[in-house]
């Protein structure tokens, strides 16, 4: 017997339901993404850089067989069971078995790597066990959750997965030899998310177990084109950490992965987007078709007044901000970080418009787009990485991410017009304001006054323009939401 609440796709009303699964996500994350960034500073200086470089290396590894664990299933789990909310119990049942074999398999390969790679007795116990999380981490219901437009769920239980994992560090941790125990605190992070979502879905909606071969088959083969371009980012920052961990040192990885535990704080918001905008654009697509150019658009819009002034402002201040973030040892990771800030603006881009792409079933050309794009990351630190070292790796992640992007947005491109153009103007001189004050500023205040002053000063001048001010939700006589409203025959956000 179904179970649970209507169909979500009954629900293109006038209640931002997005806006506020995009709330509630988002809050979790920045207190997640603040009690994480605690934890890495405390274990980057716990740890130093060659213990902070295995951890990384470790993660790298188990990002790369990542892709073998969910073969892009969340995804197209979000995707079908959006078009056929009747059929969730069945799905959510076919889709978990998936993922929980494909997960199985991923840890075996990884082990069998482990076995022949010429790693270090404590590089290969580390990775051995941060690879448990391909069996628990990857199994949450996130995707479903999603697809139900009920986001409330998934991000209590990543909190309190996280919370578990931080009180772990900061309770058992405390000597340069606990780095096996770090991975261990992961691993039980993510088995308690898993089983939190997992009983609470259950619950709510029911799960319809039965599955087989020629289920896992169909459900491999279609999701399979989703399974390069819902990862390229893990893809391109885990190849970039593997082969720099070869043709380098242990230190530094360590310094490569302090300035990437940033460029992850701002992925993490994005991957939050995607979850929020799949499901909304494949029923608007059957709904209103029409809203999409101008969902397309304004999207865009704010995503490029948060990026750019969030790439020059973090060019501005990354090396201050590493040392202050995790020591006098990572002075080599400022250079690092200007480049991965960069290569976190352009994934969101990629994430904005390669989103679309796969809700309008365009993940095929995304996949060659991506490809494409870990061809140039690989080849790029094969040659550069020998000469320069980390800030040459994430040049090359920087790159590969632009790839990505310009191909989405010409694939959307050719299907339909995009909507209201960029704001460049304003966003522009805003930003070039904002790197004015940061310059006048240096060394006469702090790394944390000057990142207050710049976000003062952009957020001021942004706000002059009124266009600029109709795309803030919560200004007073703003109605906001996913779904176009119709006023005399005109079309809005």
């Amino acid at each position: 017997m179904n179970r649970g609440p209507a169909a979500p796709g009954s629900r293109l009303r006038s209640r931002p339901v997005a806006v506020r699964n995009l709330g509630w996500m988002g809050t979790a994350r920045v207190l997640q993404s603040l009690l994480a960034l605690g934890a890495n500073f405390y274990l980057a200086r716990v740890l130093g850089p060659e213990g902070f470089g295995v951890l990384g290396l470790a993660a790298a590894l188990v990002s790369c067989f990542a892709i073998l664990a969910t073969l892009g299933v969340p995804v197209l789990a979000t995707r079908e069971t959006a078009r056929a909310w009747d059929r969730r119990q069945q799905v959510a049942g076919d889709m978990a078995a998936s993922l929980l074999v494909l997960g199985v398999v991923a840890y075996g390969c990884l082990v069998a790597l482990l076995l022949v790679a010429h790693l270090s007795p404590l590089e290969t116990a580390v990775s051995a066990i941060s690879g448990l999380q391909l069996v628990a981490g990857p199994r949450t219901f996130l995707w479903a959750f999603s697809a139900a437009e009920r986001m409330l769920v998934p991000a209590l239980a990543n909190l309190a997965g996280t919370l578990l994992r931080v009180g772990l560090v900061f309770g058992l941790v405390h000597a340069h030899g606990a780095v096996r125990l770090v991975a261990w605190t992961a691993v039980a992070g993510g088995a308690a998310t898993a089983a939190g979502e997992l009983a609470v879905y259950a619950g709510i909606y029911g799960l319809n177990w039965r599955f087989g071969p020629g289920t896992l088959w169909r459900i491999v083969r279609a999701s399979a084109p989703l399974a390069i371009s819902s990862m390229m980012t893990r893809v391109y920052t885990s190849l970039d950490t593997v082969i720099l961990g070869y043709l380098s040192n242990a230190a530094a990885v360590g310094e490569f992965t302090a300035a990437r535990k940033m460029f992850w704080l701002l992925i993490g918001f994005l991957d939050i987007y995607a979850q929020v905008l799949l499901p909304t654009v494949v029923r608007m697509r059957t709904t209103l078709p029409g809203g999409l150019s101008g969902l397309s658009g304004k999207g865009i819009n704010l995503l490029v007044a948060i990026l750019l002034p969030m790439a020059v402002g973090g060019t501005c201040l990354a090396q201050p901000l590493m040392l202050a973030l995790f020591g006098p040892a990572y002075r080599p990771a400022g250079p690092v970080f200007v480049a991965m800030i960069w290569a976190a603006a352009a994934s969101g881009v990629g994430v904005h418009f390669g989103t679309i792409v796969t809700a309008l079933d365009g993940e095929s050309s995304l996949a060659w787009a991506t490809g494409w794009g870990a061809l140039l990351d690989v080849a790029g630190n094969i040659w550069l990485v020998p000469h320069f070292g980390a800030p040459a790796a994430a040049w090359v992640t920087a790159a590969a991410e632009a790839l990505v992007a310009v191909c989405a947005v010409w694939k959307v491109g050719r299907q339909f017009p995009l909507g209201p153009g960029l704001v460049l103007t304003p966003v522009m001189l805003s930003t070039v304001g904002m790197a004015a004050g940061l310059w006048m500023l240096r060394g006469q205040v702090s790394v944390w006054e000057s990142l207050a002053a710049g976000i003062v000063i952009y957020g001021g001048l942004w706000m002059l323009w009124p266009q600029n001010r109709r795309m803030i939700p919560v200004l007073p006589g703003r109605k906001w939401g996913w779904v176009p409203a119709h006023r005399n025959g005109r079309e809005r956000l």
